[in-house]
């Protein structure tokens, strides 16, 4: 806004607006004079909406010093935004990706979470009381709208973990290994006790929101007495990391139950989650069921089934859990819990 200004820019002549992607595509695809519009799922990630109103927030555009005027009309997901240029094809839904792939299986019932782990990863789960979740005060995780129509909302808590597949790409690389994908859960079952990796590829996410730990601690190894390790075995050193993502997922998990919001089972996607060992990991540590969809494109899916929710034409029999795919059950396993307990102490000491 303020570059805009300096460049003599009028930003009250109604010619210029400032919004997300979605803005931009909505406002290039749609047929005809309309005005620039956002749905409420990507205007909630600036920081700028009222969840209460699903307006701009008069206060919080005052305190970013963001005029009004710039800003796209905020829209429900589920809208009438126009048509498609040059055809009759109303556009109906507008989602962000995280957000759709929460109902990529139908709606998601209260105790469960879904997680996608891809080049990064998410857990999210519904809410039905904002007012309780931003009464603490501690928030360490974020708070996403996720579904709108005109006259109601759905909201998610929702955790981030930075470095998932991301990682494993980036500790492939580091120790010049190929066809790590296709052995990783071989070397799960055969690595009795891997090392730990302080798993901080592009930073630490959601509940500890450090983004520059300290680089003696951050990508690093250690043994289980928390003693960096120089040159750690290839095939332990990977199952390291593909523990420390369980590992960063079940943090967020248990900030979810401090919050009072009980989950009971998981919904699994994205590259990493075609990992058997992953997903056992995390049923062996958060004691809920797992299931393991055999169709990970969530965000696809989910725009689907809100348009036939849209449509009227819903039809989620399909998406009962046993039709999902493989169900991951917990194992007692101490050895593992152990591990995340020295895991949490290491992620402390980044301050």
């Amino acid at each position: 806004v303020d570059q805009l200004r300096s460049q003599g820019v009028d930003l009250d002549s109604g010619d210029v607006c400032i919004g997300s992607l979605s803005s931009y595509l909505l406002a290039n695809l749609i047929e005809g004079d309309q005005p620039c519009q956002v749905d409420h799922a990507n205007a909630g990630r600036t920081q700028l909406l009222s969840f209460e109103s699903r307006d701009w927030d008069d206060e919080l555009l005052s305190c970013f010093g963001v005029p009004k005027s710039v800003l796209p009309e905020p829209r429900p997901t589920q809208y009438e935004f126009g048509n498609l240029a040059g055809t009759n094809i109303p556009i109906l839904v507008c989602q962000g990706d995280q957000t759709a792939a929460g109902f990529g299986y139908g709606n998601l019932p209260f105790g469960t979470a879904h997680v996608n782990l891809g080049t990064g990863g998410f857990m999210l789960a519904p809410v039905d009381d904002l007012e309780i979740l931003r009464a603490q005060e501690k928030m360490p995780l974020l708070i996403s709208l996720a579904n709108s129509t005109v006259n109601e909302a759905e909201y998610f808590i929702e955790g981030t973990i930075n470095g998932a597949g991301a990682a494993i790409k980036w500790a492939a690389e580091k120790l010049d290994i190929e066809s790590v994908e296709k052995n990783l859960d071989r070397w799960a079952e055969s690595v009795v006790e891997p090392p730990l990796f302080f798993n901080a590829v592009a930073g630490i996410g959601s509940p500890i929101w450090n983004s520059s730990p300290p680089q003696s601690l951050a990508n690093r190894w250690f043994d289980q007495e928390l003693n960096p390790i120089a040159t750690p075995a290839p095939e332990k050193a990977m199952v390291g990391v593909l523990e420390s993502v369980a590992f960063l997922t079940m943090m967020n998990l248990d900030s979810m139950c401090e919050l009072e919001v009980c989950i009971s089972k998981f919904r699994i996607t994205g590259g990493v989650a075609k990992s058997n060992a992953i997903c056992q990991r995390l049923a062996d540590l958060s004691k809920c069921q797992i299931i393991q969809p055999s169709e990970s494109e969530s965000t696809l899916l989910g725009i689907a089934c809100l348009l036939g929710d849209h449509a009227g034409e819903s039809d989620n029999n399909w998406l009962s859990d046993e039709n999902f795919g493989k169900v991951f059950t917990p194992r007692h396993n101490p050895i593992l819990e152990q591990r995340y307990d020295l895991f949490q102490s290491l992620i402390q000491r980044s301050g």
